[in-house]
């Protein structure tokens, strides 16, 4: 079991992470998608003020919209045929320029893309 992190949930700068919880890779290995209110935000200052903002808040709508942004870059990075095993034959870090290398430029930018459609909205 892996936990999951990209740069707009994590602060990570170009990187998707994972954490190895487990000795090994399960049969059933997925990518766990985030659910609001049920996430982790690292500055616990930020985090208890953002707590007590109304629902509809830009603060609340902004890490709603970054928690989509990131669950669609998983599901983009579940479609990608092999990606799984490069990333943990990665040990489970793998850089924008080695999946440019490894599948395309538009591939490693589609989480850029996604930030962008999400804020556009």
């Amino acid at each position: 079991m892996y936990a999951f992190r990209n740069e707009g949930i994590s602060s990570a700068e170009h990187r998707v992470t994972a954490k190895l919880t487990a000795a090994r890779i399960p049969d059933d290995y997925h990518f766990d998608r985030l659910e609001y209110p049920n996430t982790f935000i690292p500055n616990r200052g930020a985090a208890w003020t953002i707590s007590f903002k109304p629902e509809d808040s830009e603060e609340k709508t902004s890490h709603r919209r970054n928690i989509n942004s990131y669950n669609h870059y998983l599901d983009q990075l579940d479609s990608i045929k092999g990606f799984k095993e490069f990333f943990v034959e990665h040990h489970c870090c793998v850089s924008r320029e080695e999946i440019t290398k490894e599948w395309s430029r538009t591939t490693a930018d589609y989480n850029v893309k996604a930030n962008d459609l999400n804020h556009a909205r």
